[in-house]
């Protein structure tokens, strides 16, 4: 058979297969098929074909060939010359080959210098750069999250030419250029956590009084013991200036937040002077007001008075606060003070000024004062009292400024640990009006350490080397029996008041608990005068066994009637004195209509009237109307659950939690009613922040500033702030301009100098001109990849 008609036999159809159509054709007439004619090849001559009989159907055909007969080959079987059956080509298969994997002209990339082909026997090849930086072309994740199974090298190498690749390939680049790549996208996923992280260790350190600047202290210390998950370390902002703004960022808001909490109601102002280590005088100022039908007290701040303390200055100083955080001074209704004349004359006294711009303000005395005074008072007027008092205070001063006589009565007390009560030396204590429990506690002292303290000053007085006079002096007042025995009659005494004294202090006080107390104190204290039990307790002291048995103290019958008269006198005037100084004024006493106790009965249309009267002048209510609704509301006393209450106070609270369904028939009563709950009787809130301000503007810290001082003592006296504060404050504080949470990157490490960073940049912007062209490139690539895909007559023959 000649060659052109061997090829013509194995020619491929249009898709790839060896076709019988092209050699025979169909019979019409039998419906067999016969061979087709072809025309003759240029160096022999074309065989032709027997068109006598057929294929199909049993007919033998002859077309120049040694044919075998029918049973050796199908009918459809297509022969050679030699009479062989013609094989189908099979469709090539591609694997892949090992050697591309370390083939440096195929996967090699220099730039980062590494082999980028990786290949899973389960799965397919892979590049490593677009796995690892999950890069993807057109929503396709071939070659990066799935494998490819196209074994042929140029569909390596046209990846490695690809647009998704050499995106990979730059983020590879940029990443072992720039190692702090990494860290940077770490810092951004837990950047909040990090700057709440930060606040709260900032709000920690302004609320333990700990120094601003500690803070870098505080944050290396959780580092280095592995305390520090969220990577507070990684934080920029650890600087004085930083930390300091972030402390006050927080004080700021937790003043907002009480300004917002008291909206537009009516508050009570509670201030008291006080003086830095500085020598500043600094006014503290609180607010006390109702919310949701609870009192609050709580710190507003603490200004510089930068001129005198007299009443118009603090006036102008207190106008000029309320003003900046938009506080109208027509809500003060209660200036609480401790008395003094600058706060309370009435004429140029600070509630005088304030009552020339807002006249409902009524000014109230501190009851805790009160009562110091009430002590003083009764000091002054006796005199073996102030002779006490002075002793003591010797006493105090004495061992306080000689570490050999402190020493010495450690030693003594020791010996006599056995006889004190508690088991251990109390220390002497300075008596001081301005601590109003100092003298209950320097009594005390002196009571349980009698022994000790005459021990120690007659071996200071006889049997030391050097005699020391003051010792002398106090060993021969000590030893009288008016001594000891005003010691005794102040260990029953003291009590009362210091128990009265640490009711008044407690955080919420009320004006009906003021004159209940004082009366329970009184009726007390005459029992004490009655009984006389701490003069019979004294005599028994120095009978057979006693503590004064040794005769170190010399026991007459003229001292003890002596002690005894002092002791009628000394009862008689500290109850006169607290009657005097305790009692409430007028306009107090009137919101004492409330008192269910003191209520007659419905029957007296009189009672109340004229407390009605004096709180609406006082005021500035509508007094016909508030007549009216007290008329009604009388009634209530007589019906659950005022009628199980016992106090003023107890049935204001009742009225302000029952508000929204009575603020309609009485609004002018709720009103008194709140008004009686934000009397301010004791002003040891503000005694409280000097304190805390003496604490923290130390002498170690005596360069504070202001708005610093301010937000650390909010920040402590409002015993820090929730996760809420927090978060408020971290927001005002990314709304601040140029504000980088993990502060500057430092390149330092990386980049030596600015010729690198300047050559960096040019290298980078060179590699996006190359990624151009090789785009550019790769497009034409495929464009003639696709010429040729259609010339060769289909996808199969392609691959």
């Amino acid at each position: 058979m000649p060659k052109s008609y061997v090829k013509k036999l194995t020619k491929k159809d249009g898709k790839g297969h060896n076709s019988i159509h092209h050699f025979f054709k169909k019979d019409e007439h039998s419906g067999g098929i016969l061979p087709k004619t072809f025309p003759a090849d240029k160096d022999s001559q074309q065989p032709t074909a027997s068109t006598s009989s057929t294929v199909t159907g049993g007919h033998d055909f002859d077309a120049g060939t040694s044919c075998q007969n029918d049973t050796q080959t199908s009918p459809a079987t297509i022969c050679n010359s030699d009479g062989e059956p013609l094989q189908k080509k099979r469709k090539q298969v591609h694997c892949f080959q090992n050697g591309w994997l370390v083939d440096k002209t195929l996967c090699y990339d220099e730039s980062v210098d590494l082999f980028w082909l990786r290949y899973d026997e389960n799965n397919g090849m892979y590049c490593y750069l677009c796995r690892k930086h999950d890069t993807s072309q057109q929503g396709s994740y071939v070659w990066s999250r799935e494998c490819s199974v196209r074994y042929r090298r140029n569909v390596v190498s046209s990846h490695g030419k690809s647009e998704m690749h050499l995106l990979a390939k730059e983020r590879e680049c940029l990443q072992k250029y720039s190692q702090f790549e990494k860290e940077i996208q770490k810092r951004k996923s837990v950047q909040h956590e990090v700057v709440i992280a930060a606040f709260k260790a900032a709000c920690w350190i302004a609320k333990e009084d700990v120094a601003v600047h500690k803070y870098s202290s505080l944050v290396g210390l959780l580092s280095s013991i592995g305390d520090d998950p969220l990577h507070l370390h990684e934080f920029g902002h650890t600087s004085f200036t930083s930390v300091r703004e972030m402390v006050i960022i927080i004080g700021d808001v937790l003043i907002s937040k009480l300004i917002e909490r008291i909206g537009s109601n009516d508050v009570a102002l509670l201030l008291d002077e006080a003086t830095d280590v500085t020598v500043y005088q600094q006014v503290i100022m609180y607010l006390r007001y109702l919310h949701d039908g609870d009192i609050k007290t709580q710190f507003y701040g603490v200004e510089r008075l930068k001129e005198s303390a007299t009443g118009a200055n603090l006036a102008d100083l207190v106008q000029m606060r309320l003003q900046r955080d938009n506080i109208n001074l027509s809500q003060i209704k209660f200036v609480g003070s401790d008395g003094a004349a600058n706060m309370t004359g009435r004429k140029s006294g600070f509630v005088a000024q304030l009552r020339k711009q807002n006249p409902t303000v009524v000014g109230v005395w501190c009851i805790n004062h009160r009562l110091a005074l009430s002590i003083g008072d009764t000091v002054k007027s006796l005199m073996w009292l102030k002779r006490y008092e002075g002793t003591v205070q010797q006493i105090n001063k004495l061992f306080e400024y000689s570490p050999e006589k402190t020493r010495k009565l450690e030693q003594i007390s020791a010996q006599y640990e056995s006889m004190l009560s508690e088991g251990r030396r109390k220390k002497f204590v300075r008596p001081a009006a301005t601590r109003w429990t100092s003298h209950e506690r320097a009594n005390d002292a002196i009571y349980h350490g009698y022994e000790v303290l005459l021990q120690t000053l007659n071996y200071f007085t006889e049997e030391a080397r050097i005699r020391d006079a003051t010792a002398a002096g106090l060993y021969a007042f000590c030893r009288q029996y008016m001594f000891i025995g005003i010691v005794y009659m102040l260990q029953a005494v003291l009590p009362v008041i210091g128990r009265l004294a640490r009711l008044w202090q407690k955080d919420i006080l009320i004006f009906s608990e003021v004159k209940p107390s004082t009366r329970t104190a009184i009726d007390k204290l005459t029992e004490l005068k009655q009984n006389r039990e701490p003069l019979n307790q004294l005599r028994a002291e120095f009978e057979g066994g006693g503590r004064f048995s040794d005769g170190q103290v010399q026991f007459t019958h003229k001292n003890d009637k002596k002690l005894d008269e002092f002791y009628d006198t000394f009862i008689t005037e500290l109850c006169n004195n607290l009657e005097a100084r305790l009692s409430l004024t007028p306009l107090l006493e009137a919101f004492e209509l409330f008192d269910p106790c003191r209520f007659p009965g419905v029957d007296d249309k009189q009672y109340g009237k004229e407390d009605i009267s004096l709180l609406c002048q006082q005021f500035g209510l509508d007094e016909e109307k508030t007549q009216d609704e007290w008329c009604n509301f009388r009634y209530k006393f007589d019906s659950p659950p005022m009628s199980s209450l016992t106090t003023a106070g107890d049935v204001c609270k009742v009225v302000l939690k029952q508000r929204n369904v009575l603020e309609d028939e009485y609004p002018n009563l709720c009103k008194l009613a709140e008004f009686a709950l934000l009397v301010p009787m004791s002003n040891a809130w503000p005694e409280r922040g000097a304190s805390c301000l003496k604490r923290i503007k130390s002498r170690l810290r005596n360069r504070m500033k202001g708005d610093l001082l301010q937000a650390i003592m909010t920040i402590d006296l409002q015993h820090g702030a929730d996760d809420d504060i927090i978060a408020d404050a971290v927001t005002a504080w990314r709304n601040k301009p140029r504000r980088n949470v993990f502060g500057p990157v430092h390149h330092e490490d990386i980049y030596k100098t600015v010729n690198d960073l300047s050559e960096l940049v040019n290298n980078v912007s060179d590699k996006f001109e190359k990624l151009r062209e090789l785009i550019c490139y790769d497009e034409q690539l495929q464009e003639a990849e696709m010429l040729n895909f259609d010339a060769c007559g289909g996808k199969d023959e392609y691959m």
